[in-house]
């Protein structure tokens, strides 16, 4: 991988943003910001408040010292979550660059008192839902039209959830979309964060015959350890979801609503009778 600089960007550095933004194709530019371009589009978007919190950096190559190729940032949104985006030029993707600018942005977060980042991604952006998925990753929403929020640890690990009094219910699903099960849960205030099941093991893992559930491989889940309730809707036929259904149901039993009678559950009736 070409070396690789990361530096802080100022208000002064708005131009340089611009200038990347406009030289994104077509196609990045479409996924980075879920719009087409249009003129006089990209100079506003490349604004950012410092005072408010706002971090960005921008990273530059050897063959590129006066140039960003890439651009990564986060935005709070409350006193302990914040929006991230990162994007990086056409040509200097699969390098390893995406994956540099999301650690300094991380530890940067994190630095801020930040305990997780939010995006909103398409389920067809390969790359992101790549990225993320070294770590672990939860939707916080249903996705529409194939878009989703979903959020990251600043720290590693799966993230945790909003401190903010509501009962917390962890929707084990492998499918990206949502449910009628898990629009009414969410229909009643409840935080509801789905976890999209063990993503694919490492080399590493899998000859080590690990499954890719750090609640399995490591015995450490923070949505898991924390949820006040788990609704189990992963598949019967792939081994490495029934070997976390078994980890729930030895773990915490009485958390754990049964697939086939979750409709009938005190959960469900409330859920339906305030939706």
């Amino acid at each position: 991988m070409p070396e690789l600089t990361i530096r802080s960007a100022g208000p002064h550095d708005l131009p340089l943003i611009a200038d990347l933004y406009a030289r994104l194709s077509p196609s990045c530019f479409a996924e980075r910001f879920r719009t087409p371009r249009r003129g006089g589009q990209v100079a506003p978007l490349a604004r950012f408040d410092p005072g408010h919190g706002d971090v960005v950096l921008l990273a530059f190559c050897p063959d590129s010292p006066d140039l960003p190729i890439a651009e990564a940032r986060y935005i709070p949104t409350g006193p302990d979550v914040a929006d991230f985006e990162i994007v990086v030029l056409d040509t200097y993707q699969g390098m390893g660059h995406g994956h540099a600018l999301h650690t300094e942005l991380r530890h940067r977060a994190d630095r801020q008192g930040l305990r997780r980042l939010s995006a909103v991604v398409s389920g067809h952006n390969t790359r992101m839902l790549r990225l993320v998925g070294r770590l672990g990753w939860a939707l916080v929403d249903a996705p529409e039209f194939g878009v989703g929020l979903l959020e990251i640890s600043t720290v590693g690990g799966m993230p945790g959830w909003p401190e903010d009094g509501r009962r917390r219910i962890l929707v084990e699903s492998r499918s990206w979309f949502g449910s009628p099960e898990i629009a009414v849960l969410a229909a009643t205030g409840a935080a509801v964060r789905r976890c999209p099941g063990p993503r694919r093991p490492s080399t590493l893992e899998r000859s080590a015959g690990r499954c890719g559930c750090p609640l399995v491989a490591l015995g450490q889940c923070r949505l898991a350890e924390e949820a006040d309730e788990i609704v189990d809707l992963l598949p019967d036929t792939v081994p490495e979801c029934a070997a976390i259904r078994g980890e729930h149901e030895r773990r915490w039993p009485q958390r754990l609503q049964p697939r086939l009678s979750y409709r009938q559950s005190d959960s469900w009736t409330s859920a339906r009778s305030a939706g």
